[in-house]
Formats: C-alpha cells, structure tokens, sequence
C-alpha cells in the first residue's frame, strides 16, 4: 500500500512539474510577442511574472531587463543585468549589456572584462566584438585589439544579407581604414 501511495505522490509531482514548465513557456512566448509587438509595459509584466514563477528560466532576467533599458530605466536594468548572471553564468547577452552600461559609466577595465566574458561564451557575438572594438578604440586607445575586434566583427557581419548589416558593414570599414591609418602613423603593429 505504500508503494502504491509513492507512484501516486511522485505521478501527481510529475504532473504539477509538467503544467509548470508549460505555463512558463507559454508566458515566455507571450512576451516575446509583445516584444515584437512593441508592447514594452505588458512584455515587463509578462517577464515579471515567468520570473516569479521560475526565477532560473533562462534568459528571463536579460529580456526584462532589455524592456527595462526601452523604457529608460537603467538602474533597473543594470541590476536586472547582474541577476541574470548570477542565475546563468552562460548569458552572454546579459555581459554585453552590462559591459555596455559599465562603459557608459566609465567603468572601462569592468566592460572590458565582462565583453571579452560574452565573447568566451559566443565566440561569434557580433555585437560584443563591435562594443569592444569601441571600447579598445575610443576609450582605452589599444588600437591593434580594437582593429581585430573590428576585422572579426566584420568577417561576422559580411555573412549576413540586411540592410542594417550593410549600412553597419560600411561604418566599420571606414573605422578599420582610420585605424590603420592611425596605427601606421604611431609606429605600432
């Protein structure tokens, strides 16, 4: 009788495991729909309340917080940010945009850090080359890093067909053409 009364228990957990695990997906799909519906206010609801109910669902923390960064609140994201590494140290979303953040505070060896982070999890992270081409560039002046953060962010991008790759694609050529200019004219390789 026992035994019996264990495959229930563990069949009604089973069960309340699954139901969960189906309405966290379902919310999730719904607020990735307000996002592309441009619903900023009911996708932070939605994110909110996946968090609530899984706060390690993944990516939850990073697409609240992105919603958050649309709607200006950067302090709520930044924090959001770190959440979202703390539950995943795999999100290299969440270490590009706070390496974004910590740049624009000025925080320039913190952003450093934390984009060459995103790029050890995704070694094809577009963007994180790009921000930390930037960052080597303008802020910490390291231009040989910054020209082959440049000239990988490039090789990336050239493999997409849109029209904003292409318009990017243009921007940085000339940013790799006047860094090597700058490189040839201080003498460094």
């Amino acid at each position: 009788k026992t035994a019996q009364l264990v495959k229930e228990s563990e069949a009604k957990a089973k069960i309340a495991a699954e139901k969960k695990a189906q309405r966290e997906q379902e919310l999730n799909e719904q607020a990735i729909v307000s996002v592309k519906a441009g619903d900023i206010d009911e996708s932070i609801k939605l994110f909110e309340q996946l968090i609530k109910l899984n706060p390690a669902y993944p990516f939850a923390f990073s697409n609240l917080a992105l919603q958050l960064l649309k709607k200006g609140n950067r302090i709520g994201a930044r924090a959001l940010f770190s959440k979202a590494i703390e539950h995943n140290s795999n999100d290299a979303t969440a270490y590009n945009h706070l390496a974004q953040m910590q740049r624009q505070e000025g925080l320039f060896e913190q952003a450093y850090e934390n984009y060459r982070k995103a790029l050890a999890l995704n070694e094809n992270y577009t963007n994180a080359h790009l921000n930390l081409g930037i960052l080597l560039d303008i802020y910490l002046q390291r231009l040989p890093e910054a020209l082959e953060q440049y000239q990988i962010y490039q090789r990336l991008i050239m493999q997409l067909e849109d029209e904003q790759s292409k318009e990017q694609l243009q921007l940085v050529e000339k940013w790799i053409a006047d860094i090597e200019r700058r490189i040839e004219s201080n003498g460094e390789k």
